[in-house]
């Protein structure tokens, strides 16, 4: 504003206070909890003579970049919004709570947390208690993986809480539950904050910076795709922006003055293609039904880039894969799981003094482990003997270095192939260049 550029960013969003519908019971309405009082139905109407009490005015709607419109414009704004929110809004009708399939329990929970509703899920949650079948653990890791990017953290962990709590979800093995659990509420809130972190970036910062940045594109036109929930968002994207396969985008209809990020003018969606560069970009809307996404033709939206949806899906899938292993990798679930072993019991101290011996012995893996210092000795032939070793270190001691040495020594004993990998191509990078150095 002192500069002249324009008016001021937008307020935060407003966040609703979190309260427990369910520890609160009089919060709801009568209506919500046993349905209408039929004798309340069925008394007479007031009397022509008995005026309704007039409601609380409702605040001034004021969207964004409409700060010095008219007075028709911004009525006409409030009503196009209006309309907007009322065509996404969720019905919370119990008549959804009666079809007693966990299946179909399992796709209201799925909406619902697409929607960011986790509380209305976990109403959905207790209607499952007492039911003779469980949620199976794909399912209940396709809830995980499908939070939405601004959902109240702390509302979701309260969501996972009560469906572990309340039993409806099989685990296949009780030894790898509070290791799933722990761990996906972690990545969970890691992804929410992501998220939010994008929505205050939008909501703070001018959008020609981010559009220069590749954060958002501003100004595109919503046109009907293929079939579904899918759109083709038509107008001139910058190659900064290089939208790829599989990206997570908030769609905000910047046309009818909603703000990124909010409940009712923005939505999910995930990048399904991506036409020739400057052409457009299509997507699929998540969490909402073909009519619902039909309300955004013919509009004129704002794409801004959401947290990293890739990732997350492929650590929940982690989680879950590794509550499914086999008899055969016992020794893994014992290690990973069971919180009361400790990883030293895993070596044999006789076999690994052996296998020192026989090491030292031999000419050409003698010359490696002369190169090594006696803490790194004892990881490398605890290594060779071991089915898992763990080793760790502050930075600087010799880490990269060790396990290009322990490689080495696998190869002379036979153990090949070997695969190395690491959770960045910069970590394999330098273990790849520890071996060419040593090798």
């Amino acid at each position: 504003v002192a500069l002249g550029s324009g008016p001021p960013p937008p307020p935060p969003l407003a966040k609703k206070p979190r309260v427990d519908v369910e520890d609160w019971p009089e919060l709801r309405s009568r209506d919500e909890l046993e349905g209408p009082d039929p004798e309340k139905a069925a008394a007479p109407a007031p009397a022509p003579s008995d005026p309704p009490k007039p409601k609380a005015k409702e605040p001034t709607f004021m969207p964004v970049g409409l700060l010095n419109a008219t007075p028709e414009q911004l009525l006409a704004q409030k009503q196009a919004l209006a309309q907007f929110n009322a065509s996404l809004k969720v019905s919370k009708s119990s008549k959804a709570l009666k079809n007693t399939s966990v299946d179909a329990k399992f796709q209201e929970i799925l909406k619902l947390v697409r929607q960011a509703q986790p509380i209305a899920a976990i109403d959905v949650v207790h209607s499952m208690v007492g039911m003779e079948k469980q949620l199976p653990l794909k399912q209940y890791s396709t809830v995980v993986s499908s939070v939405s990017c601004r959902m109240d953290p702390q509302e979701a962990v309260k969501l996972f809480i009560t469906m572990e709590e309340r039993d409806v979800v099989f685990f296949p093995d009780e030894a790898c539950k509070p290791h799933y659990s722990m761990y996906s509420k972690w990545i969970a809130m890691d992804l929410i904050a992501d998220g939010d972190a994008c929505i205050q970036r939008a909501l703070y910062v001018p959008a020609p910076i981010l559009e220069a940045g590749g954060h958002c594109v501003t100004n595109l036109r919503a046109e009907r795709s293929k079939c579904g929930t899918e759109l083709d968002l038509k107008g001139n994207i910058p190659y900064s922006a290089n939208f790829q396969k599989g990206d997570w985008l908030f769609i905000t209809c910047h046309d009818i003055g909603a703000q990124v990020g909010s409940i009712d003018g923005t939505v999910e969606a995930e990048v399904v293609g991506a036409p020739a560069l400057g052409k457009g970009v299509s997507i699929k809307i998540i969490g909402r039904t073909e009519q619902e996404a039909n309300m955004l033709v013919d509009r004129w939206v704002r794409v801004d880039k959401a947290g990293n949806r890739v990732t997350y899906s492929r650590q929940v899938d982690a989680l879950r894969l590794a509550c499914n292993l086999g008899p055969e990798m016992q020794w893994l679930k014992t290690a990973v799981y069971d919180t009361k072993q400790n990883l030293d019991q895993f070596g044999d101290p006789a076999m690994e003094k052996q296998a020192a011996t026989q090491l030292r012995q031999n000419g050409q893996s003698s010359a490696l482990l002369s190169q090594l210092n006696d803490s790194q000795q004892r990881a490398v032939t605890a290594s060779v003997v071991r089915r898992m070793t763990v080793i760790q270190g502050p930075p600087g001691t010799g880490k990269t270095y060790t396990a290009s040495m322990l490689i080495q020594l696998l190869v002379l004993s036979g153990h090949t192939p070997i695969l190395a990998t690491a959770d960045s191509n910069i970590a394999v990078d330098n273990l790849l260049g520890a071996l060419a150095h040593t090798s």
